[in-house]
């Protein structure tokens, strides 16, 4: 055995390569001379007879001395160490993995590798992790489960905390994308009855060979280092999340170091059975908050919260959109109490950061897609989502400020930063209290202006019953026997006529409303009153007839008898006063769709700014077609509430499935409104005429 180990120490690498040539590392020595002795004792019995062999431990301890000296004095490294990273890397790499193209496998790699960082955990731990043991702490805001150390065999409590800054290392919001996006659908193991029913968090990583788990994380290093992701060293592993981790711990000056010897499982001699009992779970707490990005462990930390938008009145919608979100994903658990909270932190860490995402990974991402499928299904609008994340986002950082500072900092200087934090929600709110006041004080203006013009309405309604009364009596009996009617005046003649004209039965306050109404936006064409039923001429919706707009370059504001719009009906060359028409009634729409468009929006009603590239271009189309169906409904409910008006019937939104949102759709309602006033404007005409001829007769 002495010989050998001394072959051991003078052997030297013959494969080709850089490594040709080179002396043993120290470890595979000791691992060559350990499998010799394993085979020894097997052969011969009598040597495991006793207790200790203290030849054999002096010559593996010579031999790792030896070896060890010799390769310091050659400048080698004695063992290969696990290099970590920093947290803009780990940003890096998760940035990168909800990019691919493959958005449902970089959905579970980023809630992989996020899970195992603040975890601190070892590779192949991530497959120990179940729904059945998670549990959400409502008072302390955080979500704990238990994780199984494999090496050690041993299992303890573990928890997770929301992030500081954004939503890139948010577990919460990783794991909600994974369920929602990902391969999320968990299932309940079957592969053996001690498995059974057990509901895997990651059901990807369960029932893997040894090493198996481990092997497939460091493949997600692996690739992002080949993807040229910034700061991912060759050899990443997955003990790297575990290095990186750690480092983050012990570099906190204001955490505790047995906080992070608790939160990463290792085995600490000064401990006690007692000390553990009652205080493990206060230091993976405490050091889980470091690892989320937050300053001082000693601090609690507020989870985002639906509360913050939650009303009464809202309350129902918004608990069938948390509902619809995690459908089918095959974890029921959330519906449950045990779980709810968690759902619902899930759900507003996704409206929080919902802007960011939406313009890092575009509309066409799958959790955005799924959000907005969620928000349809239950009549919210997109801009209400905003809205919503825009009022979490202000709660999270209003609660937690005193903790979103500089670790390093002084302490009165982070209560600074806190106070400053806050005065700029404040500002904002009351910035947006100060806008809702104006738009209210708008609403009660154009309430009693409208309400004037009813009582103006039921007045002249009153007195044309009179008149068609009297005309009826006087059809019947005009005067009576024997008597003359006696001549007006020219003067009270010119009076009654005044009176009784179109324009003073329809007049109401001299006070226009500031913005008119649809149809009244409509008719202000000049050849909107051609009689011509064009809803079978203009199928197309109405963001395909702005994009077409924007394509053909068809600008509304400089179009000519001669420009050629769009469709085969309005072809170029066509100036037929039937095409005109067309046209003209097309320009309506289109004016009524941007007369509705927020400022931000407007820009994709001029033809001019369309871009270039075809990046930009399927970007402009996207948000097109985001927004535009939207104002295009808002359009036809203001139409059909209009129509409803006149003809004193009760408006429903199912009215809406027998008109399409095309243009063709809302010239059918635009044409029944306008057919109808014009018919009550002849009946009026009508009646003033019938009582200046009885004046005059």
């Amino acid at each position: 055995m002495a010989e050998f180990a001394n072959y051991l120490f003078n052997a030297k690498k013959k494969k080709s390569g850089k490594d040709s040539g080179k002396n043993l590392k120290t470890k595979v020595q000791l691992q060559y001379l350990s499998g010799v002795k394993t085979v020894l004792f097997d052969e011969h019995k009598a040597l495991a007879f006793t207790n200790t062999c203290d030849w054999y431990e002096e010559l593996y301890s010579g031999l790792r001395l030896r070896a060890s000296v010799a390769a310091i004095a050659r400048g080698e490294a004695i063992s290969k160490k696990t290099v970590g990273f920093s947290r803009k890397t780990l940003a890096n790499c998760c940035r990168f993995l909800m990019k691919q193209e493959n958005e449902g496998l970089g959905y579970e790699e980023r809630c992989v590798i996020l899970i195992l960082f603040h975890a601190v955990g070892r590779g192949g731990e991530v497959s120990t992790s179940t729904w059945n043991s998670a549990q959400w702490e409502e008072e302390r805001e955080f979500l704990s489960l238990d994780w199984g150390e494999l090496k050690k065999g041993q299992q303890y409590l573990m928890t997770f905390h929301p992030d500081a800054k954004d939503w890139v290392l948010d577990v919460y919001h990783a794991i909600a994308c994974y369920l929602i996006g990902g391969h999320g659908k968990a299932k309940a193991s079957t592969s053996t009855s001690a498995t059974n029913g057990i509901n895997w968090i990651l059901k990807g990583y369960v029932d893997m060979k040894d090493g198996g788990a481990s092997t497939k994380v460091s493949s997600i290093l692996e690739k992002c280092y080949k993807s040229g992701v910034e700061g991912v060293h060759e050899g990443a592993s997955s003990h790297g999340l575990r290095v990186t981790a750690t480092d983050d711990m012990v570099f906190n000056p204001l955490l505790a170091i047995f906080a992070t010897i608790a939160r990463g499982g290792w085995d600490f001699k000064g401990d006690n059975l007692a000390f553990q009992y009652f205080t493990a779970k206060l230091h993976v707490v405490m050091a889980g908050k470091v690892l989320a990005g937050w300053q001082d462990p000693n601090m609690k930390v507020s989870a985002p919260t639906i509360e913050a938008f939650k009303t009464t009145t809202n309350q129902e919608s918004v608990d069938a959109f948390c509902a619809s979100l995690f459908a089918g994903k095959g974890v029921p658990e959330l519906n449950e109490p045990r779980l709810r909270g968690f759902r619902d932190a899930m759900v507003a860490s996704l409206l929080m950061y919902y802007d960011d995402v939406k313009k890092e990974l575009t509309l066409q991402s799958k959790i955005i897609m799924a959000i907005h499928g969620a928000a349809r299904e239950h009549d919210i609008d997109l801009k209400t989502l905003s809205e919503w994340g825009t009022a979490v986002r202000y709660d999270f950082q209003a609660k937690n400020a005193a903790n979103m500072g500089d670790a390093d900092a002084s302490e009165a200087k982070r209560a600074k930063m806190a106070v400053k934090m806050l005065s700029n929600i404040v500002s904002v709110q009351q910035n947006n209290y100060k806008d809702l006041s104006c738009k209210v004080d708008t609403l009660l203006e154009n309430q009693t202006d409208l309400s004037g013009k009813v009582d103006t309405l039921t007045e002249n309604q009153t007195y044309m019953i009179s008149v068609l009364d009297e005309i009826a009596s006087r059809g019947q009996n005009p005067f009576p026997q024997g008597t003359k009617r006696k001549p007006d005046s020219t003067a009270a003649t010119q009076a009654r006529a005044a009176k009784r004209s179109p324009s003073s039965l329809s007049s109401s306050s001299a006070t226009k409303p500031t913005v008119p109404t649809a149809f009244d936006r409509m008719a202000n064409s000049s050849r909107v009153n051609a009689a011509l039923n064009f809803s079978n001429c203009n199928m197309w919706t109405c963001a395909d007839f702005v994009l077409g707009c924007a394509k053909q370059n068809q600008d509304v504001d400089k179009a000519t008898r001669l420009q050629p719009w769009l469709g085969k009906n309005l072809a170029p060359g066509k100036t037929s006063s039937t095409v005109n028409t067309m046209r003209g009634r097309c320009k309506e729409v289109y004016l009524a769709l941007r007369d509705r468009a927020s400022a931000d929006q407007k820009i994709y009603f001029k033809p001019s700014k369309y871009p270039l590239t075809s990046a930009e271009k399927s970007e402009w189309e996207r948000e097109v077609e985001s927004f535009i169906p939207g104002l295009a409904d808002d359009l036809i409910t203001e139409l059909l509430q209009e129509l409803c008006g006149l003809n004193s019937i009760e408006y429903t939104p199912n009215m809406k499935k027998e008109h399409g949102a095309h243009i063709g759709g809302i010239a059918t309602i635009f044409e029944n409104i306008r057919k109808i006033r014009s018919d009550m404007a002849k009946a009026e005409e009508a009646a003033v005429a019938a009582v200046a001829e009885a004046s005059n007769s």
